[in-house]
């Protein structure tokens, strides 16, 4: 066939410009290719050269399969170009698709159109490989969906917008027994029990007009003809204008809970035909908490006819002062269903109110919701009177233990304040006097009065334990530091009477732990001390172990032993094994009472192993408590550095008692210091202000101003640009609470009277320095 020139053929003359055909073929966004009927390749779009990553060098003239290796060589374009060259019309499209790996695994769309009256074939090409993509991954997600909807436990289907039944899964007909031809418009409500049918119809119709969810409950046949309830939600499908397209619904089958709410029905009617005859009060209510059923005793009770008790009528029964507070808490328990517990009066036929329990239960189906609510009103009054009569005994020995704590706390105090003078005078007498025969009289008195404010301690710590006043405080120390510190308080009286004193603290019990480190030492001290007190000959053992969550201390002795039918004793107060007039040993007979109460305000137990003759072990435990930092404690501990440098300072010294002042006088004297008096907290504010004083010794206990107002003000004042001064707080009142208001108010320490001169040198010590 001869050659025609056309407008896509190469002009002959390469200078001349390219015609408007050739101009819009090049602007072909798609890859394009024109090819003569022998298919060589006349024109190639610049898009096809991009897409292809080629030159026109590589493509004019050359035959369509030659193409990039050959990668063109494709039997179904082959089949295609074949087709189209054998048509004798002259205009057909023929289509074929293909991926193509060398660019990059594309998906081209191939479609050739024969141009007969230019002797030319058009190849126009189209990436489709995102969109058979999205097709296959939608045709993917159809086939998971059509798998679940198959291999559901529930039965779904699906509607047209009209209602009319389309689909269904295979779990439907296995529940139905339906086929799918039976399902078809509306064959599914022949299905449905003939009771049920014209509500479910009518209601189907309704959502369907409405365009609402649908919920219902009917009965269903199954495939052996039985009748099984079912619950039924549907859904309508919109589409992106809002437009329904169709329905979405899913059966859920409710046989088991339908029979059960039969059954519990069947046994209320049961029931409430025999609780008449049951005494004390009945009721029951609907699941939003309106009574609808009442006992007989309920109307012979309060006289009143039974449809006056119904709904919220029972409220106006009862005494005006219970009647909100009795509804509110009703409310509150029917909301969050709860169990409704409660007390308040109702009115008796005679006007007379009487006091009543009332309980309510919810009462559940098998599905966790409440279907009913049932009540009891048991008659109380009797013993809410007998518990009046016993809260009105509690108060009066609450008054009498807090008048008789109150009064041993004064006492405390009022004793500690004289004998702050009597040990102060007899330790200074200690320190000027070196008159061996005076030395002997004056330790004797000074042992004396040391014994009379330990049982001072022990009097105030067990009216305290009594009154439940004594507190209890959690700080982290050093277990092995403390237990060696209190035990080494009988070193000396061991080795006099030739004892041998032990302990031992085991490897799994940690370094620092958390307590109430002066109390633990307190009843350490008492059990130790008992020991050695009733030891003749042998020896002591302190041995501290862990068991799981709990410490536990065992003091061991080779005592005289404790006979077995006198151990109840031990713990009692105010009781001693031998109370005699011939006993061999003295005490107040607290020591261990008071232990016993420290060791149960620390969560533990204390108990004793003994026989006469055969030594005893004490035992005690307290919860393990371990500090987050195993670090050094430094809580509890004292030490005395004889070599410490004494420090120039002027001192004011606030305390109304003259006595106490001249005693302190004297003690600081000993240190050639030199104090200012104040008998006021105001006294102590102005000449703070003043003066330019380096320590404060503070009494708590005076006139116009105490001393916590006094340190207030002077911190307060402190801020305002004052040199801060060092406050030592003073106290006759050893409850651990005021030492913790003290320091809160702004003092460094605080010593408690009577005041032992070391303990006042250190104190000072520490502050000046």
């Amino acid at each position: 066939m001869k050659d025609v020139q056309t407008p896509l053929n190469p002009p002959s003359d390469p200078s001349s410009k390219k015609s408007l055909s050739e101009e819009i073929f090049d602007t072909i966004r798609e890859p394009a290719l024109v090819l003569k009927k022998d298919l060589s390749i006349l024109k190639a779009s610049a898009s096809f050269y991009a897409h292809f990553n080629v030159g026109p060098d590589e493509t004019i003239g050359r035959k369509i399969y030659e193409l990039g290796n050959f990668q063109w060589d494709i039997p179904e374009l082959r089949e295609l170009l074949e087709s189209i060259l054998s048509q004798n019309s002259n205009f057909n499209d023929f289509e074929v698709q293909h991926t193509f790996k060398h660019i990059g695994q594309r998906t081209l769309l191939l479609n050739a159109r024969r141009i007969d009256h230019l002797q030319l074939i058009l190849l126009a090409m189209e990436d489709i490989t995102i969109r058979k993509r999205i097709q296959e991954r939608l045709r993917e997600d159809e086939q998971r969906i059509r798998l679940l909807v198959e291999t559901a436990s529930q039965a779904v289907w699906e509607t047209d917008a009209t209602g009319h039944a389309i689909k269904d899964s295979r779990s439907w007909r296995t529940y139905t027994g339906q086929i799918r031809q039976e399902l078809k418009g509306r064959g599914w409500l022949d299905a449905i029990h003939p009771d049920d049918q014209e509500r479910v119809a009518r209601d189907w119709t309704d959502a369907i007009m409405t365009k609402n969810e649908f919920n219902a409950e009917y009965r269903l046949r199954g495939p052996e003809g039985d009748w099984r309830w079912t619950h039924v939600q549907a859904m309508p499908v919109k589409n992106s204008k809002g437009e329904t397209v169709k329905w979405v619904g899913m059966n859920l089958d409710i046989t088991d809970r339908k029979q059960a709410e039969q059954a519990i029905q069947a046994s209320e009617l049961f029931y409430r035909q025999n609780l008449d005859s049951i005494p004390g009060m009945l009721f029951t209510t609907r699941p939003d908490g309106y009574c609808d059923w009442q006992s007989q005793q309920w109307v012979d009770y309060t006289g009143v006819p039974l449809k006056e008790h119904l709904g919220g009528g029972w409220n106006k029964l009862l005494h005006p002062d219970d009647r909100q507070r009795a509804y509110d808490a009703w409310l509150e328990a029917v909301e969050k269903g709860t169990p409704y517990d409660l007390e308040y009066r109702v009115r008796r036929q005679d006007g007379e109110y009487q006091w009543f329990k009332v309980c309510g239960r919810p009462i559940r189906n098998e599905a966790g919701e409440i279907v009913r609510w049932f009540g009891t009103l048991l008659n109380i009054n009797q013993l809410v009177q007998t518990q009046e009569d016993l809260q009105q005994a509690k108060i009066k020995a609450e008054k009498a233990t807090e008048a008789k704590s109150e009064f041993l706390a004064n006492m405390s105090h009022e004793i500690r304040t004289p004998m702050t003078v009597f040990l102060g005078a007899l330790e200074h007498l200690r320190q000027i006097d070196k008159n061996p025969a005076h030395k002997e009289l004056i330790d004797m008195a000074y042992n004396s009065g040391k014994n009379l404010r330990e049982l001072i301690d022990d009097i105030l710590d067990f009216s305290r334990i009594e009154a439940g006043r004594l507190e209890i405080y959690e700080e982290p120390f050093d277990l092995r530091a403390r237990v060696n510190e209190a035990i080494g308080m009988f070193s000396l009286s061991s080795r006099n009477k030739g004892l041998k004193l032990s302990w031992e603290v085991t490897k799994d019990v940690p370094s620092i732990v958390v307590g109430d480190y002066f109390r633990l030492k307190q009843v350490l001290v008492n059990l130790v001390g008992n020991a050695v007190k009733f030891t003749h000959e042998g020896e002591v053992r302190v041995r501290v172990q862990r068991c799981g969550d709990f410490l536990e201390f065992s003091v061991a002795d080779t005592g005289f032993g404790i006979p077995e039918e006198k151990h109840h004793l031990l713990f009692e107060s105010f009781t001693q094994v031998d109370s005699s007039f011939t006993r061999k040993f003295g005490g107040s007979g607290l020591g261990l009472a008071i232990s016993k109460g420290l060791v149960d305000l620390m969560g533990g137990e204390i108990s004793v192993r003994s026989g006469e003759g055969k030594g005893s072990v004490f035992t005690f435990t307290i919860p393990l408590k371990i500090a987050e930092k195993q670090s050094e404690a430094t809580i509890g501990a004292t030490s005395e550095d004889p070599g410490k440098e004494i420090f120039d300072a002027r001192i004011l010294l606030a305390e109304d008692d003259p006595m106490i002042q001249n005693v302190i006088t004297l003690t600081l004297a000993q240190r050639g210091w030199q104090a200012e008096i104040a008998e006021t907290g105001l006294d102590a504010v102005e000449k703070w202000k003043r003066g330019n004083f380096d320590l404060i010794l503070m009494d708590l206990q005076m006139p116009e101003m105490n001393g916590l107002e006094a340190t207030r003000t002077i911190r307060e004042k402190e801020t305002e640009g004052n040199k801060h001064t060092c406050i030592i707080g003073l106290t006759a009142h050893a409850r651990r609470e005021i030492m913790d208001d003290c320091l809160k108010a702004g003092m460094q320490s605080v010593l408690t009277k009577p005041i032992q001169m070391k303990k006042l040198f250190s104190a000072i010590d520490d502050c000046l320095e």
